[in-house]
């Protein structure tokens, strides 16, 4: 088990494609096997699938719970394929359960989903936001001002990180710029598709300082697990009581 954090908290933000990597197998304790290796504090995971066909009916989050001995939670945006899909999140502290947010039923309903944790007594809480906004550009606007109108009035620290479909300077991007601190990277910043990646489509933000800081974020050169690249952040917490 990873420890709770002191003063720094370690995220992870990880499309993991239902745990197919780019090799097409599906495998979670690959994924596992990634999310050891860079042992955050906190996983925010889009594209997870509960008791689905494709994924030989596996309650995906449970297993990656199982596997890495954190704290897992789903959240589904709609049923798939005998089971769910959705989001999850895994942590070294006991999470809140999970609220979902879909956007427009359809094929591929998606959006984000929120847990919230204080690691011992000393931290106020925390929400922690995984994101997968929509590949349509009008729709993928909509859905980040949704997101910045939801938390616009939040006093305590949040963070949103995931896949957000768009590359800075895009009009959803510049939106939640205008709201949030998007956390720069260090070195090499693209994240998609995981084994030569053109794209960098997946961040972290954070909001509202001095509460919360981004010390440093990275992006984990991870090339077969899943089709995107995980990103990382370490996040300073003043929020002590």
């Amino acid at each position: 088990m990873i420890e709770r954090p002191d003063a720094t908290l370690r995220l992870m933000a990880y499309n993991i494609r239902h745990g197919a990597g780019m090799d097409g197998r599906v495998d979670l304790a690959r994924i596992a096997d990634v999310i050891g290796r860079c042992a955050p504090h906190i996983v925010l995971l889009q594209e997870v699938d509960e008791c689905c066909g494709r994924t030989g009916g596996i309650d995906q989050m449970q297993t990656l719970g199982e596997l890495t001995g954190l704290h897992s939670h789903f959240g589904a945006f709609r049923d798939f394929d005998g089971g769910r899909y959705g989001m999850g999140a895994l942590s070294t502290a006991p999470l809140s359960e999970p609220s979902a947010y879909g956007w427009h039923p359809g094929d591929l309903p998606r959006c984000w989903i929120a847990v919230q944790s204080a690691w011992g007594t000393h931290w106020d809480p925390v929400v922690f936001s995984g994101i997968h906004l929509y590949t349509d550009v009008e729709l993928r606007l909509q859905q980040a001002a949704r997101v910045c109108d939801l938390f616009a009035a939040a006093s305590h620290p949040v963070v949103l990180a995931g896949d957000f479909n768009c590359e800075p300077g895009a009009p959803a991007a510049q939106r939640l710029d205008q709201h949030w601190q998007r956390a720069p990277k260090e070195g090499e910043r693209l994240t998609f598709p995981a084994d030569i990646p053109t794209k960098e489509i997946d961040f972290v933000f954070a909001r509202p300082a001095p509460h919360i800081c981004v010390q440093r974020c990275w992006v984990e050169a991870e090339a077969m697990a899943s089709d995107h690249r995980p990103v990382l952040a370490e996040l300073a917490l003043n929020t002590a009581r």
